[in-house]
C-alpha cells in the first residue's frame, strides 16, 4: 500500500527546550483515515502541523505523495486543513467562505463556483450558500469548514480535533459524515483526537502517541485487543493491570483463576490487561473468583457493576442483562481470553 505521508526521523524541540517529538518514523497510508491519538502534549498536533507546513521539524524530513515538503511553504503543499475552531470568515457568507481558498489559488470564477457548490453538496449544505456563517449551528459551521477544505481537492486532508467544540449528539453525526465522505471519495485523511472512542469509530489506522513518540500503530481492533504497553492499554479504554504468572504451557494464573494458553509465549511473571467486559459474572459458587457486588448501574444495553474481590474492586460490564444483581449479592467471577491481553511491563 502506497504512503500519502511519511515522517522520517522527525524530531521537534521548541525554543523553550520542550521536546515535542522524538525521532518519529511513520507512514500514513493513501486513501485511508489515519488517526493520531494521545493525551494533550503528546506531539500529535505538532506532527499534523508539520504536514501542513505550520511547523518545521528540528531534524528529519516530511514527505507528501513521495515529495519532500519539509522546506516547502504552506500555500504550495497539496493539503487542506480543518481546524478545531472552524476558522471561518464572519464577514463572508457560506459560499464565499468555501470559494475563498479557490480564489487564492487563482482559479477563474466559473471553476470556483463549480467546485464550491459541489463541495457544499457533499456536506449537505447545497441550499445554504447565501447564509451568514454566524447564524449557523456548530455542526453546520464545521460542515462549511469541511466543504472549504474539500473544494481544494487536496492530496491529504488534515483534521485537528474537529469534533471538540460540538455537543455529544452532533459529534456522532459529524463523525459519521466525515467517515462516509472519506470512504465515498477515497480521501487520505489524517485526523487528530484525544478521544479513543472517536478514534475507534472513524479510523482505518490508529497511531497512539505518548511523550513525542509513537507507541503503537494498528487497526482500532488490533490496538484495543492487543496493546503493546500498559500506556496503550489504559489509553484505549477502561482496563485493570494485574501481576500474573505464566507456566511453561502458556496458561496464566491470576489468583484462583487459570486462563487457557494462547495469550503469551512468555514464562514466569507477566502483566495482564483485563477489560471490564472480559469478566463473566455468575452466582456464587465454589469456583472462580469470589466477590461481592458493591454497586450496580443499569446503562441500557449494559449493566456496570463494582465488585469487591481479593484482587481489589473490579469494574464488570455485562451486556444484555434482564435482571440486575443487587448490592451485597455474592457472585463468582470468571475469565476467558476475550478482552484479556499480556503487555510489556512499564519501566
Amino acid at each position: 500500500m502506497s504512503s500519502a505521508v511519511q515522517f522520517r526521523s522527525v524530531s521537534k524541540t521548541f525554543p523553550n527546550g520542550v521536546r515535542a517529538l522524538c525521532n518519529v518514523h511513520l507512514r500514513i497510508p493513501s486513501r485511508q483515515l489515519t488517526t493520531l491519538l494521545g493525551p494533550s502534549g503528546c506531539g500529535k498536533t505538532t506532527l499534523l502541523r508539520m504536514v501542513a507546513g505550520l511547523a518545521r521539524p528540528t531534524s528529519g524530513r516530511v514527505l507528501v505523495g513521495g515529495v519532500d515538503v519539509t522546506d516547502i511553504d504552506v500555500e504550495r503543499r497539496p493539503i487542506s486543513m480543518v481546524f478545531q475552531s472552524y476558522a471561518l470568515f464572519p464577514h463572508l457568507n457560506v459560499l464565499d467562505n468555501v470559494r475563498f481558498g479557490l480564489r487564492m489559488q487563482g482559479l477563474d470564477t466559473q471553476e470556483c463556483d463549480r467546485r464550491a457548490h459541489a463541495a457544499l453538496a457533499m456536506v449537505g449544505l447545497q441550499t445554504s450558500g447565501g447564509s451568514n456563517t454566524t447564524v449557523l449551528s456548530g455542526g453546520q459551521q464545521q460542515r462549511v469548514a469541511l466543504a472549504r477544505a474539500l473544494a481544494l481537492q487536496p492530496k491529504v486532508l488534515l483534521l485537528d480535533e474537529p469534533l471538540s467544540n460540538l455537543d455529544a449528539g452532533l459529534r456522532r453525526q459529524i463523525r459519521e459524515d466525515i467517515r462516509t465522505l472519506q470512504q465515498d471519495l477515497g480521501l487520505t485523511m489524517l485526523y487528530v483526537t484525544h478521544d479513543h472512542s472517536e478514534a475507534m469509530a472513524v479510523s482505518d489506522t490508529v497511531v497512539v502517541m505518548h511523550e513525542g513518540q509513537v507507541m503503537q500503530v494498528g487497526t482500532p481492533q488490533e490496538v484495543y485487543d492487543n496493546p503493546h504497553s500498559e500506556f496503550v492499554a489504559a489509553f484505549m479504554g477502561d482496563a485493570v493491570m494485574f501481576d500474573a504468572q505464566a507456566d511453561v504451557s502458556g496458561a496464566i494464573t491470576l489468583g484462583p483463576l487459570r486462563i487457557a494458553p494462547g495469550l503469551t509465549r512468555r514464562q514466569g511473571k507477566v502483566r495482564l490487561v483485563v477489560r471490564p467486559q472480559a469478566w463473566r459474572l455468575e452466582p456464587a459458587s465454589g469456583e472462580g473468583l469470589p466477590g461481592k457486588v458493591l454497586s450496580c448501574a443499569y446503562l441500557g444495553r449494559n449493566t456496570e457493576y463494582q465488585v469487591l474481590t481479593e484482587l481489589g474492586t473490579l469494574m464488570v460490564l455485562v451486556q444484555g442483562e434482564t435482571r440486575t444483581r443487587q448490592a451485597g449479592s455474592p457472585v463468582s467471577l470468571h475469565l476467558g481470553t476475550q478482552g484479556v491481553s499480556v503487555v510489556v511491563p512499564s519501566g
